[in-house]
Formats: C-alpha cells, sequence, structure tokens
C-alpha cells in the first residue's frame, strides 16, 4: 500500500496511522479526528505527502516526524495545534509545501526555514507567531509566503504589510530617554514649586511686617510727652543709654503690646541742639540700613515744666 486518501469522510476519534512502511501518499483531510498525532508516525519513512488539515487535532507536532525526511508536501493547517514550530520539522529538506495557517503556534518563525532549497510555498498565517520574519529563502518570495493574522510578528519587507521591528537597543534608548523626560519635569516642576511657595513665603513676611509698622505707626505716631515719660519711668536713670552733644538717649517699654523704643531726648538749653533735631529728622526719616534703628515718630510738646520738649 502506497496511496491512502480517507478525506472528506465522518471519521472521528484519534489518529491511528496504517503500519504500511511503504506508504507514500496519505490524506486524513476534512474528517473529524481529535487528539494527538502518534508517535509511530515517525514509522512512515518513505512518505512523502501527508495531508491532515479541517480535523481537531492538538497538542504540538511530534518529534519523530523528523524521521520521514521524504516529506515534499505536508498539510497541517485548520487543526487546533500549539506550541512552537517544532525543531523536528529542520530535517525535512526536501520539503516543497509546508501549510501550517489557522492554528495556535506560538513563538519565533524559526530560521531554520530560510534554508529550505526546495520550498516553494508556506502558509503560517492565523497563528500567534511573534518576532522578526526572517528575509531570506522562501520569505524572499511574497507571493509564496503567507503570514498575514499574526498580530505579534514583525519585518522589514513592506509587502508584507507588517509594522517595522523594534531592537531592545532602540527599546531601552526609549526607555531611558523617557525616564530622562520624566526626571526633568518633575525637577522642573518641583523647581517652580519651591519658587513659587518661597515668592508666597516672601510676601507674606512682606504683609506680615507692613501690619507690624503700620501697628507701630498706629501707635507711636501720635505719642505724647506723658507717653515718653511714662515708658521710661519718668526719664530714670535706668533707662539711660548714652548721653551725647545735643541729648540723652533712653530705652523704654510699651506694657501694653511688649514693644521696646529707644529715644533721643534733645537738651533744647545747648546751642545747635533744635538745628540738630530738624537735620536728624529730615535724614533718618530716609536712611535704611540693618544697622540703624528705624525712626518711627518724633514728639513736639511741653514738658511738666512748661519748658519746649523734643525726641526721635
Amino acid at each position: 500500500l502506497t496511496y491512502l486518501d480517507l478525506s472528506s469522510n465522518y471519521l472521528s476519534g484519534p489518529v491511528i496511522f496504517p503500519v504500511a512502511g511503504n506508504l507514500l501518499y496519505l490524506n486524513l483531510s476534512r474528517n473529524h479526528l481529535n487528539g494527538v498525532i502518534p508517535m509511530k508516525i515517525g514509522n512512515l519513512k518513505h512518505l512523502e505527502t501527508l495531508d491532515v488539515s479541517g480535523n481537531i487535532l492538538d497538542s504540538e507536532i511530534p518529534s519523530s516526524l523528523s524521521n520521514c525526511d521524504g516529506l515534499t508536501i505536508l498539510k497541517m493547517r485548520d487543526n487546533l495545534f500549539h506550541g512552537s514550530i517544532p525543531q523536528s520539522i529542520s530535517s525535512l529538506k526536501s520539503i516543497v509545501e509546508l501549510y501550517l495557517s489557522n492554528s495556535s503556534f506560538s513563538g519565533e518563525i524559526p530560521k531554520f526555514l530560510e534554508a529550505f532549497q526546495f520550498l516553494e510555498e508556506l502558509n503560517l498565517s492565523y497563528n500567534r507567531l511573534e518576532g522578526s520574519l526572517p528575509t531570506q529563502g522562501v520569505f524572499r518570495n511574497v507571493s509564496a509566503t503567507f503570514v498575514a493574522g499574526n498580530e505579534k510578528l514583525c519585518g522589514e519587507m513592506p509587502e508584507f504589510e507588517l509594522p517595522k521591528c523594534v531592537s531592545r537597543n532602540s527599546k531601552n534608548k526609549g526607555g531611558v530617554h523617557k525616564l530622562k523626560l520624566i526626571v526633568t519635569i518633575f525637577f522642573g516642576l518641583l523647581g517652580i514649586t519651591l519658587v513659587v511657595a518661597f515668592l508666597h513665603l516672601c510676601r507674606l513676611k512682606m504683609k506680615r511686617n507692613a501690619q507690624i509698622s503700620s501697628s507701630l505707626d498706629d501707635s507711636m505716631l501720635n505719642l505724647s510727652y506723658e507717653a515718653l515719660l511714662k515708658v521710661t519711668d519718668d526719664f530714670s536713670s535706668t533707662n539711660l543709654i548714652g548721653i551725647g552733644s545735643f541729648g540723652s538717649v533712653y530705652n523704654g517699654l510699651f506694657r501694653e503690646n511688649g514693644i521696646a523704643i529707644a529715644m533721643k531726648v534733645l537738651n533744647l538749653t545747648w546751642h545747635g541742639a533744635l538745628k540738630s533735631f530738624k537735620a536728624d529728622c529730615e535724614a533718618l526719616k530716609c536712611i535704611r540700613h540693618r544697622n540703624l534703628l528705624k525712626v518711627l515718630t518724633a514728639c513736639s510738646s511741653i514738658d511738666h515744666k512748661g519748658d519746649e520738649f523734643k525726641a526721635l
């Protein structure tokens, strides 16, 4: 027996291969055969054509298929095969037509298919193959190679209409660039946030100082002789800080708000004291320096003796 065609029947159940060692042609296509292809297929060493298309065969292609190295036509499409395309097929050097479409083969397309010198038609379409499409051998003939329906497959030949492959280096570079961009944006936003926070704090500080200054101005602008007399304990010697050419300097404390002041009381009996008072008023109201106390106000009044009183 060299030729056996049982195609397009209603055969069901597992595949049982004939024991005829001289079988050249075996066609079991378009039936309801299920299960696995038995390892005994390796006994058909003279087989040239094997067609099991259109069944419900599953599992992986058996490694014993490598013994059928005289195969020229292998059709296994429209089944439930899964796993990668096995290395055992690499022994089929005489293969002319190979059909593995419409199954669930996964993994990359093996490179050994490029080396098949006699391969004229290859159909791997509608599987779960991935990776880069080979470019040599039968893959150079677009009209003889079919790989449609493998969503994760990529390639450099535009005729196959596949997306271009992205190398690992490109992915790594892309990841590095993305990371750099994220870090740059993060620190940029952090810097902007810090600047805004700093400006906000400065604004609050200026506002607080302005409020304090305003409070001081409101409380100091209308100081009377009696008020100055009170905060210095009647110009007590214990409050005396120093004596200058035109007057004495006292410290004082407003107990109501806890504000401490330094006060220069002019001795108007000294020649030039009044002129010095006016000059100090004009100069100090315009001067701003960290080593100089701010002039809060000036007092021009009459003391308890009826004499003229002036103080800064």
